[in-house]
């Protein structure tokens, strides 16, 4: 496969969850058409395939176009692409069918340990040239808050045993998870591939307002997360 059917495939799960959408939203509706026996287990799938399928998908395929030289694709990458395919048709079936449980949990867990082999992989094989640049900046803490986002989902399974799922904690490791990909390895990442594409055509940009502008955002993502959180209950042991 070349890097631009990589990123085609991308589009390929944003079908995909369209079509689960679709069907949830008509058995939302009076229609009630019968074709989906567990609700919550088809919104599972759909927020993952969502998520890890076409917006992960996208943004690590537009990042190792931009960053990454075609023979260490060739050598290395593949072979993350396809770890990534096994977990997301692993969860696109799973999850469908069983919800949370062993199978879906497997291959959620997967997809992350795979995805800390991808942060690598960038941190590694980045081509010399632009690890300097202040694009490769911006994609490194993305990545970054990606790891680190994965701390939500670490946490609930301790969470459910010792606490269960009514307790504020486990919504707030949801939350955490959410927060870290949405507002901070999203954004990030198409900030940097944006950046990418300045820097290619010369557009110069200032280092001094560029680093106020990192530590604004950096206040901003862990700011707007606490602020986020003031619904939580003041007893912190519920």
């Amino acid at each position: 496969m070349t890097l631009k059917q990589y990123f085609i495939s991308s589009f390929l799960y944003l079908l995909v969850t369209a079509v689960l959408g679709f069907f949830l939203r008509l058995e939302a509706t009076p229609l009630e058409i019968g074709v989906i026996k567990n609700y919550n287990y088809v919104v599972h799938a759909h927020s993952h395939i969502a998520l890890l399928g076409w917006v992960y998908l996208g943004l690590s395929s537009f990042i190792v176009y931009f960053f990454i030289s075609k023979s260490k694709v060739k050598k290395h990458y593949t072979r993350i692409f396809w770890a990534t395919q096994v977990c997301l048709i692993g969860m696109l079936i799973a999850f469908p069918v069983q919800g949370y449980a062993l199978m879906s949990i497997t291959f959620s867990t997967l997809f992350m340990l795979v995805s800390y082999v991808f942060f690598g992989f960038i941190l590694r094989h980045t081509q010399a040239e632009f690890k300097l640049k202040k694009s490769f900046l911006l994609i490194k803490h993305a990545l970054f808050y990606m790891a680190l986002s994965s701390f939500g989902p670490w946490a609930l399974g301790a969470i459910m045993t010792t606490l269960g799922k009514t307790s504020v904690w486990y919504k707030l490791a949801i939350y955490f998870y959410l927060h870290f990909q949405y507002n901070a390895w999203f954004v990030l990442a198409v900030i940097g591939l944006l950046v990418f594409i300045l820097e290619k055509y010369h557009f110069r940009i200032k280092t001094q307002p560029f680093t106020k502008f990192i530590y604004l955002i950096h206040i901003g993502i862990f700011g707007s997360f606490f602020q986020s959180t003031l619904w939580a209950s003041s007893d912190w042991t519920v």
